[in-house]
């Protein structure tokens, strides 16, 4: 660690099924340096027998500092973070290196690229509703993926394809929401021309989507994907059917295969769409709470059946 640092870091173990802070599932593994030589800190993850996601933090009188955000974590890696942090204290210079380092400078440099997303126009549709087949989101999907394809000699499969499904799931998402709204709008103008022409443009995003390409495994791992699942859902519906039927919203999910990442999109739905079902959601509730056989997602649907949809706003 850099020498004007002066607090000691530890490690959060995030490897939460559903990330959803509120519902407070389960709790984050907290790993304390076994042992330090002046400002080099040592970390033992060897009790951590799966891959998870994880950060580094740091607390002070300001508060909690991340040193690293939503990294990966694979048993078998040795890494040494060679950590700098400006005047400020605000921002840090990190260097990796060490057995399966590859996937953290992967990580480090997407959310570089990401970061410098957010200040660019994001505009998807023109004042006409003509769809940008080049706008932002698909051009920051294909640096995205450049950066994933950088580092893929010096990564895992499976870290490969997490990264890949993440990095997909979260900039797909962002254009299902904003077909989802343009949509919407053109309905509720009336507009049948520019409703049509906007379900064309979507069919034609998605024609071969996410679903064929990513294992199910890493389906069901992934931070983002599951959430991806969900919108792409009702979006393919509301597309379909120029409205949304919350019953065959379920009945679809409940298809999905396998069973346990269905439970894990049912969550997800509960989570965003409970005030969105009216008179259906005790009836569905109750059914998915019967139905689902993952533990960490029945007692997620427990504990938003017994609050209600109320608890979500």
């Amino acid at each position: 660690m850099d020498e004007n640092i002066r607090e000691v870091p530890y490690l959060i173990i995030e490897n939460h099924l559903i990330d959803e802070p509120e519902l407070k599932l389960e709790k984050d593994s907290i790993i304390q340096p076994y042992k330090c030589n002046g400002n080099i800190y040592f970390f033992d993850l060897q009790d951590i027998d799966a891959p998870s996601y994880f950060s580094m933090v740091i607390n002070s009188k300001e508060g909690r500092s991340y040193v690293l955000k939503d990294y990966h974590y694979e048993p078998g890696d040795n890494v040494e973070i060679k950590v700098t942090a400006d005047i400020k204290m605000q921002e840090y210079d990190i260097d990796f290196s060490g057995i399966g380092s590859g996937k953290y400078r992967c990580v480090s440099e997407l959310q570089y690229r990401q970061s410098h997303f957010k200040s660019e126009e994001t505009a998807v549709f023109g004042q006409d509703g003509a769809y940008f087949s080049k706008n932002n989101y698909n051009l920051h999907m294909l640096m995205l993926k450049d950066a994933v394809e950088k580092y893929r000699p010096e990564i895992s499969e499976y870290s490969y394809l997490l990264l890949y499904a993440d990095i997909n799931a979260q900039q797909e998402k962002i254009l299902v929401a904003a077909f989802y709204q343009q949509m919407l709008n053109t309905l509720a103008n009336n507009d049948e021309a520019s409703y049509l022409k906007t379900a064309a443009a979507y069919r034609l995003h998605f024609r071969s989507g996410l679903e064929m390409e990513i294992p199910d495994h890493i389906k069901y791992t992934s931070r983002e994907y599951a959430g991806y699942m969900l919108d792409k859902l009702v979006t393919d519906y509301l597309e379909k059917y120029t409205s949304i039927n919350f019953i065959s919203i379920y009945n679809a999910i409940k298809k999905i295969s396998p069973a346990a990442l269905s439970d894990k999109v049912l969550v997800h739905l509960f989570l965003k769409h409970s005030m969105d079902m009216k008179e259906d959601y005790r009836m569905l509730m109750d059914v998915a709470v019967k139905s689902v056989k993952n533990p960490v997602c029945k007692t997620a649907l427990g504990l938003l059946s017994d609050y209600g949809p109320a608890s979500l706003l």
